[in-house]
């Protein structure tokens, strides 16, 4: 399918496939950075798929971590959302974060005192101004 500007929608599509796995209890699972070389301005749609233990009971929380080189990435997100805990259940969230910084990375926290399972990740990246349909 193409955008209104004759580019491919899976042109930005992005698999993160190093986030998939468990995450242990307590424990966090993130990203290989992802460079916007020619677009600081720039938003990311995030799908997060995710399995519960049918004893979970904390909401596990995705971030955005942002870096001005690569290398040095935020201790603190940026943004971050949470994921509500369904035990038990697969899950499916998207999630919009705003980048203005040349690299960033997302990163999933498990607070919860059970594993959890991430399925898959997708990231679709688009300019600020940019309106996909």
């Amino acid at each position: 399918m193409r955008t209104r500007r004759g580019l491919l929608k899976s042109d930005y599509l992005v698999e993160l496939a190093e986030m998939e796995g468990s995450v242990s209890a307590g424990g966090s699972v993130q990203s290989d950075p992802r460079e916007l070389p020619h677009l600081t301005d720039v938003f990311v749609v995030v799908e997060v798929n995710v399995t519960f233990d049918g004893s979970a009971s904390v909401n596990p929380v995705v971030e955005l971590l942002c870096s001005m080189d690569g290398t040095n990435f935020d201790t603190e997100a940026e943004q971050s959302y949470e994921i509500t805990v369904s035990a038990g259940s697969t899950v499916q969230k998207t999630f919009r974060f705003e980048v203005g910084s040349p690299y960033y990375r997302l990163r999933i926290r498990n607070p919860d005192s059970v594993a959890l399972t991430v399925n898959g990740v997708k990231v679709i990246e688009y300019p600020y101004r940019y309106v996909p349909g």
